[in-house]
């Protein structure tokens, strides 16, 4: 989805901008990760400003066997529009995400989140636990984070009206 892919190289020039290395921010996924995701789009006046990846199976990477019996919804990618509002953006995809995740029986929402910048901000800014830290393959070290889930019947953001998703169509599949 090139629109997708727009707002990813958007927010990699900022993180660049930021001093943030290329590279130091990406995510491997399985084959079987892939085969599961599903890309949700958040869009503001038909611009798309967010976008998460979602995989409804936890595949329990790195989770304790007591962790990965709980039932957990997995953010795999999180990009916002770079501009001044990226922070509630963020915040409005975590809180929409918890609130699925509270309405298909899960506990938690659960991500491996590369780099020590982005795991605080998951912390300090969007309300994200952190875990543990882990291996991530060779010389790669993830931040385990999860978050409750919890019904948000407020939230301003419905599936039908701002969520399209493009199950086929996740920017990790290049």
């Amino acid at each position: 989805m090139p629109r997708v892919r727009a707002l990813v190289k958007a927010r990699l020039r900022t993180l660049e901008l930021r001093g943030v290395r290329r590279g130091t921010q990406t995510l491997t996924l399985t084959d079987a990760e892939r085969a599961a995701s599903e890309l949700v789009v958040m869009t503001w006046d038909a611009q798309i400003v967010g976008a998460v990846t979602l995989i409804a199976q936890t595949p329990h990477r790195g989770w304790t066997a007591r962790e990965a019996a709980q039932p957990a919804l997995e953010l795999a990618f999180m990009v916002t529009d770079p501009g001044p509002g990226s922070v509630v953006l963020g915040w409005l995809l975590t809180r929409w995400a918890a609130d699925l995740a509270a309405r298909t029986g899960h506990a938690f929402i659960r991500a491996r989140v590369p780099g020590r910048r982005l795991a605080e901000h998951f912390h300090i800014s969007l309300g994200w636990e952190h875990v543990r830290p882990v291996r991530n393959g060779p010389g790669s070290m993830h931040s385990l984070m999860q978050h409750p889930a919890m019904r948000s019947p407020a939230l301003p953001v419905t599936e039908v009206e701002s969520i399209t998703l493009f199950p086929a169509e996740c920017p990790l599949r290049d």
